[in-house]
């Protein structure tokens, strides 16, 4: 599963993912499109919490989308 597909398994758009954990909703986009390949660790930490995941499941979604 790639960073898109978790968002949006949890129902998320990428505007409310950004309101939610205090990101831009581009940096959102970045992450999704694989522009950003390395975030942050809080970054990391924000998204998981908001996805009620945990940080190993949202870099491996990260991972996911940057290989596609």
């Amino acid at each position: 599963m790639n960073f898109r597909q978790m968002r949006e398994a949890a129902g998320f758009t990428q505007e409310a993912l950004a309101t939610l954990t205090g990101l831009d909703q581009t940096t959102v986009s970045q992450i999704e499109t694989g522009k950003v390949r390395s975030p942050q660790y809080s970054t990391v930490s924000r998204l998981a919490k908001a996805l009620g995941t945990t940080t190993d499941d949202v870099a491996a979604a990260i991972a996911a989308t940057e290989a596609a």
